[in-house]
C-alpha cells in the first residue's frame, strides 16, 4: 500500500478518477451517479440452483465480482451477494480453485463478513449503535458443493446509497439543512458506536458510496455503513501514526465524516470540488486538510453558498447548520489533541439543536446566558 493510501484511505477512489485533471473554471452542478456499479439488469439471471431457498428474487446491481439481489429469505426481505466471474459465470469452488485472483477475491468477502459480524453483534451488551451497522446471516462458502453458486446473506440496506438519495432528493428541491444534519448526525452516531466497540473498529473507507440509505416501516430512514473489508482495528494505546502524516487510524474516520458533510452540502464529488479551488490531484494527499478546510471556507461564504450548494438555502450566521459545519473543521486539525471524536461532535450538536430550538421559541436574547 502506498503512503498516500494510508492517509487518503476513504478517497482513494475519487482520487484515481481525476487523473491529471487541472482547476475547474467553476464548479460543476451535481450530475447523474456514475459509480462502479452496473443498474441495468443481470447477465446471468438468478442461479437455478439458489431458487428453492430464496423466495422472490429482485434483481438490484451488479459489482465487480457479485451480483445483489432483493430476496425473501425466512420470512424476512434479504439481500443476498453472489459472486461472478467477469458476469460470464456465478463463481464456483471449481473455477476459484484454478484461479489465485478468484480466491483473493473470496478471501476478502469473507473477511468483509467476519468484520460485519463482529461489528454488529460484538459487544457485551445491547447497543443501539449497533444498527447503523450491516447485518450478516449467513455464507455457503464452508458448505457449498463443489459447483454451487458462492453467496453471502445480508440485511438488505435499502436500495439507494447516500449519493442516490442526496441526487434523487436534490433533484425533487426536497434536500434541505435538517435533512444534512439529520444523516450526519446518524453518521456519527454510527461512528461513536464503533468507537466504544471492544474491538474499537475503524470503518477506514467512510463515503458516500459506502453509506446506505434504509426507509423502516414507519417511513423514517436510517443509515447503513457497508463496504466493510477496509475495516481495521487499533489499541487506544497505540501512539503509531501511518508514518506519512502523522495520523493514527482512529482518526481517519472523523475526518472522513466531514468530508462526507462537505459532498452532503455541495452535491459535487470532493476530488472535484477541492480541484476547484486549486489543489492539483498530486498535492491533495499533502494537502487534504487544508483544503477541505478551504472547502469549508468556501461553502461558509453566504454569495458563493447560494450559487453552488445543493441546498440552495441561504447561510446566516446563527443558524445551526452553519456551526455544525465550522466545528466540523476541528476534526482536520494537524493537532491531533484538538481533533474532536465523534461523541464530542454529538454532544456538541445536541447543545446547539437546544439552543436553537430556545432560541426560536424566545426569541435571540434567549441563548445569552446558557455557556456561563
Amino acid at each position: 500500500m502506498k503512503d498516500q493510501d494510508l492517509f487518503w484511505g476513504p478517497y482513494r477512489d475519487s482520487i484515481e478518477l481525476l487523473g491529471d485533471a487541472g482547476p475547474y473554471d467553476a464548479l460543476p452542478s451535481p450530475k447523474k451517479i456514475k459509480g462502479q456499479v452496473r443498474l441495468e439488469g443481470s447477465k446471468l439471471g438468478f442461479p437455478p440452483a439458489l431458487k428453492d431457498k430464496f423466495k422472490n428474487p429482485q434483481y438490484l446491481y451488479t459489482g465487480s465480482v457479485f451480483e445483489l439481489w432483493s430476496v425473501e429469505y425466512r420470512g424476512k426481505k434479504m439481500a443476498v451477494k453472489i459472486f461472478h466471474v467477469k458476469e460470464e459465470a456465478y463463481m464456483t469452488w471449481n473455477r476459484a480453485l484454478v484461479a489465485s485472483h478468484l480466491m483473493l477475491k473470496l478471501v476478502g468477502a469473507q473477511l468483509e463478513f467476519e468484520n460485519s459480524k463482529d461489528m454488529r453483534h460484538g459487544m457485551l451488551f445491547d447497543d443501539t449503535g449497533s444498527k447503523y451497522i450491516m447485518d450478516v446471516y449467513e455464507s455457503n462458502f464452508a458448505d457449498a458443493l463443489p459447483d454451487e453458486p458462492l453467496f453471502m446473506v445480508l440485511e438488505h440496506c435499502g436500495d439507494e446509497n447516500l449519493q442516490q438519495f442526496q441526487q434523487r432528493h436534490t433533484e425533487a428541491g426536497t434536500w434541505t439543512p435538517d435533512l444534512v444534519v439529520d444523516i450526519y448526525v446518524q453518521l456519527l452516531e454510527a461512528l461513536a458506536y464503533l468507537g466504544r466497540h471492544p474491538s474499537h473498529w475503524v470503518h477506514h473507507n467512510l463515503k458516500p458510496g459506502n453509506i446506505m440509505i434504509k426507509t423502516l416501516p414507519g417511513g423514517q430512514m436510517e443509515v447503513r455503513l457497508v463496504d466493510l473489508k477496509s475495516a481495521v482495528v487499533f489499541d487506544d494505546d497505540d501512539d503509531r501514526d501511518d508514518g506519512h502524516t502523522g495520523w493514527r487510524p482512529q482518526s481517519y474516520d472523523i475526518a472522513a465524516s466531514a468530508a462526507v458533510l462537505v459532498e452532503l452540502i455541495m452535491g459535487v464529488s470532493l476530488g472535484h470540488t477541492l480541484v476547484h479551488l486549486g489543489v492539483q490531484p498530486h498535492h491533495l494527499f499533502q494537502e487534504f486538510g487544508v483544503a477541505l478546510k478551504d472547502t469549508i471556507s468556501f461553502i461558509l461564504d453566504v454569495r458563493e453558498a447560494r450559487e453552488y450548494t445543493a441546498t440552495a438555502t441561504p447561510f446566516k450566521a446563527d443558524t445551526l447548520y452553519r456551526k455544525v459545519l465550522t466545528k466540523a473543521v476541528d476534526s482536520l486539525s494537524n493537532d491531533a489533541s484538538k481533533r474532536p471524536t465523534a461523541k464530542d461532535m454529538l454532544s456538541f450538536i445536541k447543545k446547539e439543536q437546544a439552543l436553537d430550538k430556545l432560541k426560536k421559541r424566545n426569541g435571540p436574547e434567549s441563548n445569552m446566558d446558557m455557556d456561563s
